[in-house]
C-alpha cells in the first residue's frame, strides 16, 4: 500500500462520515447502502491515484471527465463537489505530514498535483454537461418568447445566439478554435445598438440593455482566457455568470422590444393618441389608485365642433390635419402621467390621475383657448369640452363616467359650443 493509500484509508471514515451529515448531501444517500458507496468511492480515488502516478494522462483524463458529468446528472453542484474535493485533499496533506517520512516535500506535491488533476478535469466534464443542457434550455426558452413576439429584432436575437453557441463549443471543445467578435462594438447586437433610431424609445432601460451587453462581451473575454490557461474550475463559476447574463439580457431585449412595438399598436396611427382598445385597462389602474390613495381624478371627452362641415367643405386631407393638430395641442398640454386616446372620429378621451375640479378645469381651457387661437390650413377650429371629476371608495364601471362626460359635453355644445364644462360626478 503506498502512502498515499494509507492516508486516504486513515482519513476516509471521518471524511465520509462528515460528508453524508451534510444536508446539501442528504438527497444523494437516501436510501442508500452507505458503507457500499464508501467501499467504492475509495476504490474509485485508489484507481485514479495510480492513473495519476503511472502518468496515464489519457485514461485519467477520460475516467475525470466522466466523474464529472456523472455528477452532474446526479444533481450535484460543481461548487459542492469543489468543496468535497478540497476538503478531502487538505485531511490527506495532513496526514501525510503527520508520518515522519524522508520524501514528504515529494509526497505533498505529488498529492497537490494529483488533486489539482482532478479539479481541472472533472470541472471540465461538468462544463461539457451544462453547456449541452443550457445550449438546449436557451434555444427553447427563446423560442418560447419569439413565437409569441414576432417581430423584426427576431433576427438579432438569432445573430447573438449564433454568437453565444460559438462561445459554449469554445468552452466545451477542449482543442476548439474561436470564430466570434469579441470587441462589443462590432458584434451583430453591437452594430445593432448603433444604428436603431432611438427617438420615442426609453432611452434609460436601452441604456441598461448597453451595459448588460457590454458586460456580456467582457465575461465572454474573461472565459476565453480561462479556456487558453486551462483553468477549468474557475471557468466554471465564470460560465455561469455568461449564462445567466445572456438569459437576463435576451429576456430583457424581447421584452424591451416587445413594450416598444406595443405602445406602437396601442397607437392610433393618424393623431398619435392611444388607441381606444386600450382605454378600459389604463382607466381600471388609475381608479383602482384613486380608490387607494383617496385623490380624485379627471376624465374629459374632447369633441371637434362642425368637423363634419371641415370634412365636406375642405375634403378629407385637410380634416386629418385638423385630427393631428387638435390631438398635437393636446398631447402637448397634458401632465406626462395624464392620457389621451382617440376614442372615434373626431371625439377624444383625456385621463388624468391626481386632479381636482379646479386643475382639471384649468388644463381643459388651456388646450380650448389653444385650438381656438390656432388656425389649421385656413381653417378656424374648436372644441367642446365635458369633464367630469370622479373621487369615490369603490369601483365605477368606465363606461358610467363616459356617458357624465359625454353629457356634460353635449351641454357645452348647447350652450354654444367651443366651451369646457367640469363637474364633480357622484355615482
Amino acid at each position: 500500500m503506498t502512502l498515499f493509500e494509507q492516508a486516504l484509508q486513515d482519513v476516509y471514515d471521518d471524511f465520509f462520515k462528515n460528508m453524508i451529515q451534510n444536508p446539501l448531501h442528504t438527497d444523494f444517500f437516501s436510501g442508500k447502502d452507505i458503507n457500499s458507496i464508501k467501499e467504492k468511492q475509495i476504490r474509485g480515488i485508489t484507481y485514479l491515484h495510480l492513473l495519476f502516478m503511472k502518468k496515464d494522462e489519457k485514461k485519467l483524463k477520460e475516467k475525470l471527465l466522466y466523474l464529472g458529468k456523472l455528477h452532474y446528472r446526479l444533481g450535484i453542484e460543481f461548487a459542492l463537489f469543489l468543496e468535497t474535493v478540497n476538503r478531502l485533499e487538505i485531511l490527506i496533506i495532513k496526514e501525510l505530514l503527520k508520518k515522519k517520512i524522508d520524501d514528504i516535500e515529494k509526497q505533498y506535491f505529488e498529492s497537490s498535483s494529483f488533486f489539482e488533476q482532478i479539479r481541472h478535469y472533472t470541472a471540465l466534464g461538468y462544463l461539457k454537461e451544462y453547456v449541452k443542457e443550457e445550449k438546449k434550455l436557451i434555444r427553447e426558452f427563446i423560442e418560447a418568447n419569439l413565437q409569441k413576439r414576432t417581430f423584426t429584432v427576431k433576427k438579432i436575437i438569432e445573430k447573438h445566439l449564433q454568437w453565444e453557441e460559438k462561445i459554449l463549443d469554445f468552452i466545451s471543445d477542449e482543442n476548439g478554435k474561436l470564430d466570434v467578435e469579441t470587441d462589443f462594438n462590432k458584434c451583430d447586437v453591437g452594430r445593432w445598438f448603433k444604428g436603431i433610431n432611438r427617438k420615442n424609445l426609453n432611452r434609460a432601460t436601452l441604456q441598461k440593455l448597453e451595459k448588460l451587453h457590454i458586460e456580456i462581451h467582457h465575461i465572454a473575454e474573461s472565459i476565453i482566457s480561462f479556456k487558453k490557461d486551462g483553468k477549468y474550475d474557475l471557468l466554471v463559476n465564470e460560465y455561469h455568470y455568461f449564462i445567466k447574463a445572456n438569459l437576463l439580457f435576451l429576456s430583457s431585449l424581447i421584452t424591451f422590444v416587445f413594450t416598444e412595438r406595443i405602445k406602437e399598436l396601442q397607437k392610433d396611427s393618424l393623431t398619435g393618441a392611444l388607441s381606444r382598445s386600450v382605454l378600459e385597462d389604463i382607466y381600471s389602474k388609475i381608479m383602482e389608485l384613486s380608490i387607494l390613495s383617496g385623490q380624485p381624478f379627471g376624465i374629459a371627452f374632447v369633441d371637434i365642433d362642425n368637423f363634419k362641415k371641415v370634412n365636406d367643405k375642405f375634403g378629407h386631407t385637410v380634416g386629418d390635419t385638423v385630427l393631428r393638430k387638435v390631438a398635437q395641442i393636446m398631447k402637448k398640454n397634458i401632465r406626462k402621467s395624464d392620457y389621451l386616446f382617440r376614442y372615434g372620429g373626431e371625439e377624444f378621451i383625456i385621463l388624468t390621475p391626481a386632479t381636482g375640479k379646479e386643475d382639471f378645469f384649468k388644463l381643459l381651457e388651456r388646450i380650448r383657448k389653444e385650438i381656438q387661437s390656432t388656425k389649421v390650413k385656413g381653417v378656424s377650429v374648436t372644441v367642446s369640452v365635458g369633464g367630469a371629476v370622479i373621487r369615490d371608495k369603490k369601483y365605477i364601471p368606465l363606461e358610467h363616467l363616459i356617458e357624465e362626460a359625454d353629457r356634460l359635453m353635449y351641454r357645452a355644445k348647447k350652450e354654444g359650443k367651443n366651451r369646457v364644462i367640469v363637474e364633480e360626478i357622484k355615482i
